[in-house]
């Protein structure tokens, strides 16, 4: 039975509605009760609060008294890692989140981990995951995507943040000004017309990240539209947005020459798997790297398309 008069004064004041559905979805699922973000000297004082009845009690033998302090200090160290990805979570929430939809043993197992995850990289993303999850974005995102990140260090979270920096949006228009193919993906060319000088995303990080299933690295191409299921899908013009820019390639003459089969533009050295495109689709008002939009366009141009 929990205590209330042991939790700190105003722990349930109003807050915006979505964030109490929140709240009120990891209570349902899990128990988890949410306080107010306390000071490191709120975490010490819980520990000693604990320890200090453990050694009060007269009939337990030490080394239980000692497994039981241990133990506490757990229980506390995981609550307050809990409570820094929920008030990330928070701090991503849109308007129309709707928590209420996520899987309750989904909830339960994804809560768990982000008990274990002591470093802030980390926490970041488990906070957008499940900011993720309330805002319609993957409200099942696999077990196996969550295990990556617990076994992640912060310098493979760094490598993504770092990767984002080079994912756009692929639009495929047909002839009618309809969209009819999307891509999320990077757009990193390597040693490509000398564009590592200015946007080095290093192997070692880009190795780190292929091992953790997030990105194949190898020289491709993206395709778009082509016969889908017996169905035509004629593209006239591919449209690439970084944030709220965006700019337009085509093939000669504004068409590309044959409709009939895929069109397939370079793309570089790094190909996201659906764990990575998942991954980098939390990652919005991405910071990108100096003139890189300009750059992009100018390695299209340099491959024959035309760009505007």
């Amino acid at each position: 039975m929990i205590n209330f008069n042991l939790l700190p004064e105003g722990a349930f004041e109003p807050m915006a509605s979505v964030a109490n559905n929140l709240i009120d979805k990891l209570y349902t699922a899990t128990g988890y009760i949410f306080t107010p973000k306390g000071k490191k000297k709120d975490m010490e004082d819980a520990v000693s609060f604990f320890v200090n009845e453990i050694k009060s009690n007269k009939e337990m033998p030490i080394l239980a008294k000692a497994a039981a302090i241990s133990d506490a200090r757990k229980l506390i160290k995981e609550y307050c890692n809990q409570q820094d990805i929920l008030n990330i979570a928070m701090d991503n929430l849109e308007e129309a989140a709707k928590p209420d939809l996520i899987d309750n043993d989904w909830l339960g197992e994804f809560w768990a981990k982000a008990g274990c995850i002591n470093d802030n990289e980390i926490k970041i993303l488990f906070g957008k995951i499940l900011a993720g999850a309330c805002n319609g974005k993957g409200t099942r995102v696999s077990k196996s995507l969550i295990h990556k990140i617990c076994v992640m260090d912060s310098m493979s979270a760094k490598a993504i943040q770092k990767l984002s920096e080079f994912v756009v949006k692929i639009y495929a228009i047909d002839m009618d000004g309809n969209v009819i193919d999307k891509e999320i993906n990077a757009l990193y060319f390597g040693d490509h017309f000398g564009w590592d000088d200015k946007y080095n995303c290093n192997d070692l990080q880009l190795l780190e990240l292929e091992a953790l299933g997030i990105l194949k690295y190898e020289l491709y191409a993206i395709a778009f539209g082509g016969t889908i299921n017996n169905v035509l899908k004629p593209i006239k013009e591919l449209r690439i947005y970084c944030n709220n820019q965006f700019f337009t390639i085509t093939g000669d003459n504004k068409d590309f020459k044959d409709l009939s089969i895929p069109v397939r533009i370079p793309a570089g050295m790094v190909c996201l798997t659906n764990d990575g495109k998942y991954l980098m689709s939390l990652f919005e008002n991405i910071k990108y790297s100096d003139e890189y939009f300009e750059r992009i366009k100018s390695v299209f141009r340099e491959d024959g398309y035309k760009v505007w």
